[in-house]
C-alpha cells in the first residue's frame, strides 16, 4: 500500500512539473515571439498621399524607432480621407488578429481632424459633375474672352492701316472692317452676361470667407463633433492597445495666406478653425495620456510653409501641381522628427 502511495504520489510529482515546465515553455515562447508594433491612424497626410510610401512620415519615424530598437513591426493603417467618425467605424470593425496588433503596440500615432473641417466645405461646393461642368464653362468663356480681347486690341492698327492706305478701291475692306468691329461690339455684353451666370458664385464666397450662416454653422458643428469622437477613439485605444504610447499630431492650416501674391481671405478662417481642433488636441492631453506633436506651430515658423506641400510650378517640364493639402517629402520628413522626439521624451522620462 505504501509502495503505491508513493507511486502514485511520484506521478503527481512528475506531472506537475512536466505541466510547470510547459507553462514557463509556453509563457517564454510568448514573450520572445510577440512583436513590438508601432501602427498609424489616421487620414490622408498618413497614409502619404502624394509621396513615395518610404517618404511617408510614418514610415521614416519607423525607421528611427527600429534604428534604436523600439519597434519590430510598422502598420499604416492610414486612409485617404479619414475623418474621426470613419476612424472610430474602421477601428470597432477590426476582427481578432487586428485587434491583437493593438494589444501588442507599442507605439500608436495619430493624424486626424482635417477632413472633419474640409468635409463641410465639401458639401456646400458643387458635386464633382457640376463642379466639372462649370470648369468647361469658365475654359470656354476664358477662351472667347481672349479672343475678343486680342480682337479689340488690334482694332487701332488695323483702323490706321486702312486710313494710311486708303482709296476708293478699298472701300470694301473699309466696310467689312466696320462690319467685323460692329460684331465685336455686339460680343462684348453677350460675355459680360455668361460671365454673371457662370455658377461660380458660392465658390468664390468661400474663397473669399464669406461664409453664409449655413456653412457656419456646420463647421461649428463639425468642431462638437470631432471632440465628441476624438474622445471616443482615445477611450477605444485605452481598452485595446494598453501598452501602446500614444502620439497625436496637431492639424495644421492646409490653405496658405497668399498663392502667387495673391491674398486668400479663406485662411484666416480655416486658421480659426484648426485652432479650434488642435484646442481640442492640447487640452486633452492634460488629462489624458499621450504625447502631443505640434505639426501646425511647426509648419508656421518656415518662413514659406508652401516649401512643405505638394505645390510647385516646373517650366522646363510645364508641369503644375496645386495641391496644399498634403505634404512632400520635406514636410514628412519633419512630422517624422516631431514625433520621433515625442516619443523620446518618454523613454527618457
Amino acid at each position: 500500500m505504501n509502495k503505491i502511495r508513493k507511486t502514485t504520489a511520484v506521478i503527481l510529482l512528475v506531472c506537475m512539473l512536466a505541466s510547470l515546465a510547459v507553462s514557463v515553455s509556453c509563457s517564454s515562447t510568448e514573450s520572445v515571439s510577440a512583436p513590438r508594433v508601432y501602427i498609424a491612424l489616421g487620414d490622408s497626410v498618413s497614409a502619404g498621399f502624394g509621396v513615395a510610401p518610404d517618404e511617408i512620415h510614418t514610415a521614416v519615424f519607423f525607421n528611427m524607432l527600429k534604428e534604436e530598437n523600439y519597434a519590430d513591426e510598422y502598420i499604416n493603417m492610414a486612409r485617404n480621407g479619414l475623418t474621426t467618425s470613419t476612424l472610430l467605424e474602421q477601428l470597432k470593425g477590426l476582427d481578432d488578429p487586428e485587434l491583437l496588433n493593438f494589444k501588442n503596440a507599442r507605439v500608436i500615432t495619430i493624424n486626424i481632424g482635417g477632413n472633419n473641417m474640409l468635409a463641410p466645405f465639401i458639401e456646400h461646393l458643387p458635386d464633382m459633375e457640376e463642379f466639372d461642368r462649370i470648369i468647361a464653362e469658365i475654359n470656354e468663356f476664358a477662351s472667347e474672352a481672349f479672343q475678343t480681347v486680342m480682337q479689340v486690341i488690334n482694332i487701332p492698327s488695323e483702323a490706321q492701316d486702312i486710313l494710311d492706305n486708303f482709296s476708293l478701291f478699298d472701300i470694301l475692306d473699309l466696310f467689312s472692317f466696320i462690319g467685323r468691329v460692329i460684331i465685336l461690339i455686339g460680343n462684348v455684353p453677350g460675355i459680360i452676361t455668361d460671365a454673371a451666370e457662370l455658377e461660380i458664385v458660392g465658390l468664390l464666397s468661400v474663397l473669399t470667407g464669406a461664409f453664409s450662416p449655413e456653412l457656419e454653422e456646420s463647421l461649428q458643428k463639425g468642431v462638437q463633433k470631432f471632440s465628441d469622437e476624438f474622445d471616443e477613439i482615445l477611450n477605444w485605444l485605452d481598452n485595446n492597445a494598453p501598452k501602446a504610447e500614444i502620439i497625436v499630431n496637431t492639424v495644421y492650416n492646409p490653405i496658405p495666406k497668399a498663392v502667387f501674391n495673391f491674398p486668400l481671405e479663406i485662411s484666416g478662417k480655416a486658421e480659426s478653425l484648426m485652432s479650434s481642433v488642435n484646442d481640442v488636441i492640447l487640452n486633452n492631453a492634460r488629462t489624458r495620456s499621450y504625447f502631443v506633436s505640434d505639426v501646425n506651430t511647426r509648419f508656421n515658423e518656415e518662413d514659406n510653409m508652401m516649401d512643405l506641400v505638394n505645390f510647385y510650378l516646373d517650366l522646363s517640364s510645364l508641369s503644375f501641381v496645386f495641391d496644399i493639402v498634403h505634404p512632400n517629402s520635406t514636410g514628412h520628413k519633419i512630422i517624422a522628427g516631431l514625433n520621433y522626439d515625442s516619443y523620446k521624451s518618454f523613454v527618457n522620462s
